[in-house]
């Protein structure tokens, strides 16, 4: 207490932790600083030297400082430290002194608060995957000052520095020594250092450094991390170099050969688990002038090839021949690599992932045993129990990429040949040798990060990919492959599945004999839905001949061959099948109005709201099937910033008499059907919308997806995610399968419109995406881009669910990127001729169409056909005219504004060109007004150029002015010339479509936030308040807060925390500061009179008066007159006198 009236108080602040200054120590308070005792009797430190004076804020520069705690018994301190830590030298006490960074920075505006943050003068963070070790050294004396250990991704404050110049930090690792120290106080933001090994080999670790009110940062990295997810033992080296990479010292004395049996190379027993962890790489620097590669190997195998490691999300695969082995034929390995961004803190850092390039997974109940075709019993076949998986490599470097299956039982034989690196499903046929049992099996093959995954399972009973109906009598059929003897028997009256024996990607063919011995033999297309021409075979039984039909179709997934006699039909079909009920079991309807949907970041402000309105469902199920019809019938999504507001409307639908509705899906299930997703038809439709947004909410959307998305992985293991798998795995349960007898997505129209926004703030751009559209910057201006996506129509697709999105997917990318062209067409600064071209189209269209559609009707609609027609073709041709001449001027006039040299003209120009004019009228207005300022600029600028420069820079800052405002004469005035063209060509074109921009506003006001920054329910009247107050003169008042708002007839009058407006539409009439009022009157007459400490004016035209009159008379506010003035008085004297006011309201 300055006036030692107060007791002293001592508190104790926790790490990260905060501790409110009582009111009464907020006068004439000093505050200081000094680490706390563990012990009251004993004091080891003095109190800071620098004290914090409470009464009053440090000028700027004096907010941030370095504060020092002496010893206060050297000797006392010596012993207290090393009892109690053992990760300081004993010469730290050289520097002993325990310092504090302090930084100090104002509250909420218009009031006295203040927030002391005290923090490390030194912290070092650990971004690697081990433990780092670290040593502070005094560069006078050359001793180790402080030492320790850090765990990874952890921080470690160091508060004892003789001096950031005056100190250098070493680092170490496990099996590593540093080879050289960095200075702290050094002025680069990044360094490498040099770990050396028991080999003298190289690793480069990198170093980051930062700094912030007194307090330097170190962040230690390494550039990538590799990742062994193949099981077995790998080596790498940086090519060109001649040794392998620094760190496996280890591996590279125990190199042993891999056992013959791929399944011990798996062993938990015979693997080094060190190689689960990340393995630290960076390339050496080097004088060679080659592209620097990374070779692998495995174990005692030969060297790869080198490979790039390139940016995040490349990948490539790695081939390796294993050493040669007299009488033995060479292994051949297939790896693949792949990059991946480490996420949230490790962002710096590219995480390879080495994995198997196939993994074979049985996903059936009984062992299989696969090789490498053809198998001659000789070489090497693996065996695999049920749900387990090991991954494949090749056996033989000069055998064919195919492989083989059988059952492990000794009597089964191999399976035909197969290719392993076809995306997509079949389904093949193991026998065992006397022919007497046939397994078929479904191969699905699909790639998970980069690695092939085989997955061998059951075929599906109900639905298998071919089945054989015989539904004559007495004729036996006889199957086989063209091309292969092995014959299938289909008795008469039976069905049986049917796959391939030999897959091969070509149609193929199926052989059938009717009967024994008849040598009646036709072929048929499995894949092909036809029918084939009649057989006649004679039935010996029977002894007579029959007539029988052939038919290829589709069951559902399942492509079904038929064969049946033409009379007298044995095998029940779908004819003469018993026919089951429908039993009725469920019917939902449900409609709903209006949905709102409000999007709000951590500031807290609102971003984005998003309306669904006519909303309906109707769901019916059965026990044969179930039926959906969802619709929206109208979608808006609000972009509820004030600032920049280019936009207020960010997507909406364009609604036409034909679609009146915005999104629909229907669908028709099959309920029959239990082991898969039978899906009769299945339909989306979305209607063609307008995506308008500028810069600033794209931004600010995704840092908050990036926010949403850092919490979820934060919650997540970093570095344990990467280790807790050995070899790659995928999941051994069976996805469900999904047929569609017809999926259809309709085509989709979006308008891109997308408005870059100069001077935003830095910490806006902090996703990957932000930093694109930095770099792009004012290029990316679109207007308008027709972006046109075909339809998908499928019929019978059957295939796993991921597989089915994966194709989805694969259409659209595609095209989008035959749209990209649309893009460029829609740019700024080529005019955007695709939307010149567009309104000359639909102008042409209408023209001859409507009179057209007339005719039909009438001859007096024919007469009003030609009447719009012409109107369309005018219109739409001045639209488009303008619209490119808008455009072409605008980006002229911002070229030649960066021209000017002046960063102030610059902002103005732009807060300038976002209040759009409607119509002819007020885009001449506004063209005037530009070049009026452009002139005005560029003949004052000659003076206040130089002025600012000086007042800035110097006299560096002197000659750039000058320079500056020389140019600015000649340039200033031509920049608003053109924008007088411009702003009137954009009040043309805004002319044509004046009236239907009611079609583009807000659905709602945007959410007000009051002082506080709580989240409350909705309310309409104060966010109505608060866009009077933030809308009024082009957002010139937003830093302030909305308080209360009443409408007097056609005006407004709006109370924030700093002023009482007067408002007419965006307008101020009269604006008063909360200070200067001394009081208010009511007037029986209705009327209220604000009284002003000082006479002041709103305009030059008016008498100087210490009274501004609110009348009420003969307005709708009139009955409440006397409410609204005690509402009024209220908040006055809240505000006047903070401390009495009540709690704010829910």
């Amino acid at each position: 207490d300055g006036l030692n009236v107060l007791p002293h108080l001592i508190f104790v602040v926790e790490p990260f932790g905060s501790f409110p200054l009582p009111v009464l120590y907020c006068q004439q308070s000093v505050i200081r600083f000094r680490p706390p005792q563990e012990d009251s009797s004993d004091t080891f430190y003095q109190w800071s030297d620098i004290a914090f004076d409470t009464s009053r804020l440090p000028r700027k520069k004096d907010r941030h400082f370095i504060t020092k705690c002496k010893p206060a018994d050297p000797d006392a301190l010596m012993g207290h430290l090393t009892g109690t830590s053992s990760n300081l030298s004993s010469s730290m006490f050289d520097s002993s002194t325990f310092l504090y960074g302090v930084r100090m920075s104002p509250g909420v505006p218009d009031t006295k608060s203040c927030t002391v943050v005290v923090a490390p003068p030194l912290l070092i963070e650990n971004l690697l995957p081990c433990t780092l070790e670290y040593s502070l050294i005094c560069k006078r004396s050359g001793q180790t000052t402080v030492e320790g250990e850090i765990e990874r991704g952890m921080e470690r404050p160091v508060h004892f520095l003789g001096g950031s110049d005056q100190s250098t930090l070493s680092f170490k690792l496990a099996g590593f020594v540093s080879r050289a120290v960095v200075e702290v106080g050094t002025s680069l933001s990044t360094e490498t250092l040099e770990l050396l090994d028991d080999q003298k080999r190289v690793l480069v670790l990198r170093l980051e450094f930062s700094s912030s009110d007194n307090v330097r940062k170190v962040l230690v990295y390494c550039k990538y991390w590799f990742i062994n997810k193949t099981g077995l033992r790998l080596l790498y080296k940086q090519m060109y170099l001649g040794y392998i990479a620094a760190g496996q010292s280890k591996w590279e004395r125990e190199v042993c050969k891999l056992a013959d049996n791929p399944a011990d190379w798996y062993d938990d027993s015979r693997t080094e688990k060190s190689q689960e962890k990340p393995f630290l790489f960076d390339y050496v620097p080097k004088i060679d002038i080659r592209e620097s590669r990374v070779s692998v190997k495995i174990a005692d195998s030969t060297w790869s090839k080198g490979i790039v490691l390139g940016g995040e999300g490349s990948s490539g695969i790695i081939e390796i021949s294993d050493s040669f082995q007299p009488g033995k034929p060479t292994r051949y390995f297939e790896l693949v690599a792949y990059i991946e961004r480490g996420r949230t803190k490790y962002w710096r850092t590219k995480v390879v992932v080495f994995a198997p390039r196939y993994v074979v997974v049985n996903q059936t109940e009984s062992n299989i045993t696969f090789a490498q075709a053809p198998h001659d019993g000789k070489g090497q076949a693996y065996e695999l129990q049920p749900q387990a998986q090991l991954p494949f490599h090749w056996p033989n470097l000069n055998g064919i990429s195919r492989v083989q299956v059988k059952q492990s039982q000794n009597d089964w034989l191999w399976s035909g040949y197969f290719p392993i690196d076809n995306i997509g499903s079949f389904t093949f046929k193991m026998r065992n040798k006397d022919a007497t049992k046939v397994y078929l099996a479904k191969v699905d093959i699909r790639i998970k990060k980069k690695t092939t995954f085989i997955c061998i399972s059951p075929e599906n009973e109900e639905y298998p990919v071919y089945r054989i109906d015989n539904c004559t009598e007495n004729i036996l059929l006889l199957l086989k492959q063209k091309g292969y003897e092995t014959v299938d028997y289909v008795p008469p009256q039976a069905k049986r599945p049917y796959a391939w024996d030999e897959y091969t990607q070509t149609q193929q063919t199926l052989r059938v004999q009717f009967d024994k011995g008849s040598g009646i033999v036709r072929e048929f297309q499995l894949d092909e839905l036809r029918e084939y021409p009649a057989v006649e075979v004679f039935d010996r039984k029977e002894r007579m001949t029959v007539l029988l039909s052939c038919e290829v179709f589709a069951e559902g997934p399942t492509k079904v061959l038929s064969v049946k006699q033409l009379y007298n039909l044995g095998l029940e079909d779908d004819a003469t099948r018993k026919f089951e009920e429908e039993e009725k079991r469920l019917d939902l309807i449900v409609n709903i109005d209006n949905i709102g949907i409000s999007l709000v970041n951590e500031v807290p402000e609102e971003l984005l709201f998003l309306t669904l309105a006519k909303i309906s469902c109707e769901y019916g199920k059965t026990n044969l099937e179930s039926k959906l019809d969802f619709r929206i019938g109208y979608l808006q999504l609000d972009n509820q910033l004030y600032e920049p507001n280019i936009y207020p409307v960010a997507i909406i639908p364009i609604h036409t008499p034909q679609h009146s509705v915005f999104f629909h899906i229907t669908f028709v299930k099959n309920m029959a059907s239990k082991s898969i997703d039978f899906f009769k038809y299945f339909s989306v439709l979305i209607q063609e919308m307008d995506i308008m947004m500028d810069e600033v909410v794209i931004l600010k959307v995704l840092n908050f997806v990036n926010v949403i998305m850092q919490f979820y992985e934060e919650r997540e293991e970093e570095v344990e995610n990467v280790e807790e798998q050995r070899v790659v795995q995928a999941s051994t349960s069976e996805s469900k399968m999904m047929y569609f007898q017809l999926l259809h997505l309709n085509p989709i129209k979006v308008n891109v419109t997308f408005t870059h926004v100069s001077g935003i703030s830095s910490e806006l751009y902090e996703t990957k995406l932000a930093s694109v559209l930095k770099r792009t910057g004012g290029l990316v201006n679109i207007d308008g881009a027709p972006l046109e996506l075909n339809g998908f129509l499928w019929q019978h697709p059957f295939s796993s669910r991921d597989d089915l999105l994966s194709r989805i997917s694969l259409h659209y990318v595609d095209g989008l990127i035959r749209e990209v062209h649309k893009l460029l067409g829609a740019a700024d600064v080529l005019g955007s001729p695709i939307s010149l071209l567009g309104s000359v189209r639909t102008g042409m269209h209408d023209f001859f169409h409507e009179p057209h559609k007339g005719l039909v009707q009438s001859p007096t609609d024919y007469g009003i056909g030609i009447v719009r027609g012409t109107q369309s073709l005018v219109r739409s041709s001045v639209y488009g005219i303008f619209n490119t001449t808008h455009k072409i001027t605008g980006s002229i006039g911002n070229g030649m504004a960066n021209m000017s040299v002046d960063p102030d003209y610059v902002r103005e120009r732009e807060a300038l060109n976002r209040e759009r004019p409607r119509h002819v009228g007020e885009g001449i207005a506004h063209g005037m007004r530009d070049f009026s300022v452009g002139l005005f600029r560029g003949v004052t600028g000659v003076v206040t150029d130089p002025v600012k420069g000086l007042q800035r820079e110097g006299a560096v800052g002197l000659g750039k002015g000058m320079v500056g405002g020389v140019v600015g004469f000649f340039t200033k005035p031509a920049v608003g010339a053109i924008d007088f063209v411009s702003k009137t060509a954009e009040g043309i074109k805004n002319t044509t479509s004046y009236m239907d921009e009611s079609c583009y506003r807000r659905r709602r006001p945007p959410r007000h936030f009051g002082q506080d920054k709580v989240l409350r329910s909705y309310n309409h009247r104060k966010s109505e308040g608060q866009e009077l107050l933030y809308t009024l003169e082009d957002g010139k008042y937003l830093e302030e807060w909305y308080i209360y708002h009443f409408a007097v007839g056609i005006k407004h009058i709006v109370v924030s925390n700093v002023r009482i407006f007067c408002i007419q539409g965006k307008r101020q009439e009269w604006a008063v500061p909360i200070s200067e009022v001394k009081g208010v009157q009511f007037i029986p007459k209705d009327v209220i009179v604000l009284l002003l400490a000082h006479y002041s004016t709103s305009s030059v035209f008016e008498t100087p008066t210490n009274k501004r009159i609110i009348p009420l008379t003969n307005t709708p506010a009139a009955p409440q007159a006397e409410k609204i003035f005690i509402c009024l008085l209220e908040r006055l004297k809240n505000l006047k006198h903070p401390s009495l006011a009540p709690r704010p309201e829910n």
